[in-house]
């Protein structure tokens, strides 16, 4: 039997989606920093950035035409929330669901504008070369999660096609073992209307052999995308070695996948 033929991703939908992403990321991002020049507390203007940026995440939601739904309970404040890992698209399903601040890679801080901003938001870089950077970062976080607000880390550190789920790495729980803050598993579920789409082709952005821009483009041209963001119940463990291995088992287990990976705990 022949498998049958790839979705065709549509040029114009992809064009369409591409300025509208332009679009609202402008605006929203924008807004952010004006929001953030008027609140008079570095507490508020986390607060802000959190709320704005679930706003930017529901905006892109409906512009690339991705149905999310959610099952559990999003957190209240001040939680490390610690999702499986496919791919950029992850990033919009999160911001949409709660309001959340993500942490970013430091060449993203390099780049014109967006890197100038986000200097400015104060966002925090995960750093893994040297010791006094790793420790910055981690007093940033902690400071955040004093402020009761939620933090995105992608633990497992790279993406994967979703048919497992890699160890979650351990360095960047430490500010929230240390804050008191509780980590919240999250399971992530992509799902397609669309037949011939191929998830962990077309969603999942993860091989060496991906680029960037030609796999954007082909997923902004498909439609019927799906998302599942389930949330566990949060995590409170002594160390953070424990956590990560009880918070990996949970994401495992809402996911309902036989995990092929060693459930070690890195970094």
């Amino acid at each position: 039997m022949s498998a049958s033929p790839r979705a065709r991703s549509n040029p114009i939908r992809a064009c369409l989606r591409l300025i509208g992403f332009v679009v609202v990321t402008t605006v929203l991002m924008t807004g952010t920093a004006l929001a953030c020049a008027l609140t008079r507390s570095r507490r508020d203007r986390d607060l802000v950035v959190g709320r704005w940026t679930q706003r930017w995440g529901r905006w892109l939601a409906v512009v690339f035409g991705i149905r999310l739904s959610v099952e559990g309970e999003p957190p209240a404040r001040g939680v490390l929330l610690a999702p499986n890992h496919l791919g950029y698209a992850d990033i919009v399903a999160m911001a949409a669901s709660c309001p959340c601040t993500f942490v970013t890679k430091p060449e993203v801080y390099a780049w014109p504008v967006i890197g100038g901003l986000l200097r400015f938001l104060r966002i925090p870089v995960v750093r893994r070369s040297a010791s006094r950077e790793i420790s910055e970062t981690s007093q940033r976080l902690g400071e955040i999660f004093g402020h009761g607000c939620n933090v995105c880390i992608f633990l497992e550190g790279t993406s994967t096609g979703g048919d497992r789920v890699l160890p979650f790495r351990s360095a960047l729980v430490q500010p929230a073992i240390e804050a008191g803050a509780a980590i919240q598993p999250v399971a992530l579920t992509w799902t397609t209307e669309q037949p011939g789409v191929d998830i962990i082709e077309d969603v999942a952005y993860w091989r060496p052999e991906h680029v960037i821009g030609p796999h954007l483009w082909r997923f902004l041209g498909l439609r019927g995308a799906r998302v599942r963001v389930c949330f566990g119940e949060p995590v409170l463990a002594p160390n953070r070695k424990s956590a990560v291995r009880e918070v990996h088992a949970r994401v495992v287990t809402m996911l309902g996948i036989e995990n092929p990976s060693t459930v070690e705990a890195a970094g």
